[in-house]
């Protein structure tokens, strides 16, 4: 506990004795006068029971082309890199018409995944999976680059517009659940992730390029310095929205607007 007006840290004990100027056993009797004359109900905290939710992927119906429809027309993004993973079950259409993106872990078990509406704005988690295992996305098995953004659609988007710019496809992408999980997310994955925690030594920061992106982007500096083998943080925000998708649209809309950002990725 933080006591604000008097910059205090500790507990209500501490509080008395720094900020009161009372004794040890004054401040004791205090508490215990405190503690004697709350209602029975109150002198013990129960902590509140959450019903453990069991993960599982929503049921997928057969029709596919709207998730090419959503993703490849609407979005934008790769139709081949889309197919890859329709193919391997990892992007999905369920029930109500939401694309679905299933994350496999280390284990190549899927333990969460996230539902993206191909018709509105919905977009959320499916219930009782692990946020930090993210989506990722394998373009290089020997590669010594990890992007990280903070959306599953983001990170296909980041590869997609390499892929226009005229980029060499040599790093993979660890697409994150939000910018307030990048940096358990990328722990997570480092850590299970031959692949990663065997080649990779750079890490190319391609968050929202907003308040709450750039701000995400430098706490990830900050923590992962512990990881000695990570030489290098580069940050790829994107430049023409404030996100990867926005930008590869803007880009389909005027391909004289790429970016020349090959020499970050040198």
């Amino acid at each position: 506990m933080f006591w604000n007006t008097e910059h205090i840290n500790g507990s209500a004990l501490e509080y008395l004795r720094k900020a009161e100027g009372k004794t040890f056993p004054e401040a004791m009797n205090i508490l215990i006068e405190y503690h004697n004359g709350l209602a029975p109900d109150k002198k013990q905290y129960i902590a509140p029971k959450y019903e453990q939710i069991e993960f599982k992927l929503p049921d997928s119906q057969q029709n596919i082309s709207k998730i090419y429809e959503y993703l490849c027309d609407k979005r934008k993004i790769d139709r081949d890199l889309i197919k890859r993973f329709v193919d391997d079950g990892k992007i999905y259409l369920d029930a109500k018409g939401n694309c679905v993106f299933a994350c496999e872990n280390y284990k190549g078990k899927v333990d969460s995944a996230f539902v993206r509406s191909t018709y509105s704005g919905f977009r959320g988690d499916v219930g009782g999976g692990n946020k930090f295992t993210g989506f990722f996305i394998e373009m290089d098995p020997k590669a010594t680059k990890l992007v990280l953004t903070e959306a599953y659609i983001d990170g296909l988007s980041y590869i997609t517009a390499k892929k226009q710019a005229g980029e060499k496809i040599d790093f993979n992408v660890l697409a994150c659940d939000s910018c307030n999980v990048m940096n358990e997310t990328f722990r997570v994955n480092y850590l299970t992730r031959p692949v990663l925690n065997q080649n990779i030594d750079t890490v190319i920061l391609a968050s929202d390029n907003d308040k709450a992106g750039r701000a995400a982007a430098e706490e990830f500096k900050a923590f992962v310095r512990p990881f000695h083998r990570i030489q290098n943080v580069i940050d790829d925000l994107p430049s023409l929205g404030s996100d990867w998708n926005k930008d590869l649209q803007k880009i389909y809309e005027n391909p004289e607007a790429v970016p020349e950002k090959a020499i970050m990725l040198k």
